[in-house]
């Protein structure tokens, strides 16, 4: 049986979460912050060899 590496990334902070407001099924835009945790996110995926992105 293969093995296999789950990696989970929650997304950056958003300009609602600083306000403390529920987003639900809106996508409110990254905050300053969490445009930095994204890309950071993304730094650290690099050289995975991930085979499947959901």
């Amino acid at each position: 049986m293969a093995a296999f590496k789950l990696v989970l990334i929650r997304h950056g902070e958003s300009n609602w979460n600083q306000e403390n407001r529920f987003c639900g099924w809106f996508d409110a835009d990254l905050s300053e912050t969490g445009e930095k945790e994204a890309k950071r996110g993304g730094q650290a995926l690099k050289g995975v060899g991930a085979t499947g992105v959901l």
